[in-house]
């Protein structure tokens, strides 16, 4: 990748980490940029640093290990939670989880949409999947 190409993307980067509902955004445009970052990341196997405003960093990057294996957890439903269904954390970022469920499809979720300890889970956690109500419309999962 080029200098050109990595420059461009992360500035892409940038403004999609600055789409939040406090600068004005919907919750729906936060959401979608949470989820566009998630998918540059993985795409681009990208590692990202922050530090002070315009000063992130680049870096191409291998995965990091699994971390050992833990008992899955379950969250306890909250009560504006949608239980959706059994998963598997695929790849973490600050913002998003690329999870598989058990067909093995994959699917990005922002964090901010996921419920209670959901929120904390890192790559290769498993558990009981808890979101809002408001994202299982959006993604037509049956309520």
């Amino acid at each position: 990748m080029t200098t050109e190409e990595q420059q461009r993307i992360l500035q892409r980067l940038g403004l999609l980490m600055n789409m939040s509902e406090a600068r004005g955004c919907t919750e729906h445009e936060a959401a979608n940029a949470q989820l566009k970052i998630g998918q540059a990341v993985q795409k681009y196997n990208l590692t990202l640093s922050f530090g002070t405003p315009h000063s992130q960093t680049y870096k191409e990057s291998a995965p990091p290990p699994p971390p050992p294996h833990e008992k899955p957890r379950r969250a306890r439903p909250r009560e504006d939670a949608f239980e959706h269904e059994w998963v598997e954390v695929i790849a973490a970022t600050e913002k998003a989880l690329l999870l598989r469920n058990q067909d093995g499809d994959e699917y990005w979720i922002p964090k901010s949409q996921l419920r209670n300890d959901c929120r904390d889970w890192d790559r290769g956690d498993e558990g009981m999947l808890y979101c809002s109500r408001w994202w299982a419309r959006k993604e037509e999962w049956s309520l």
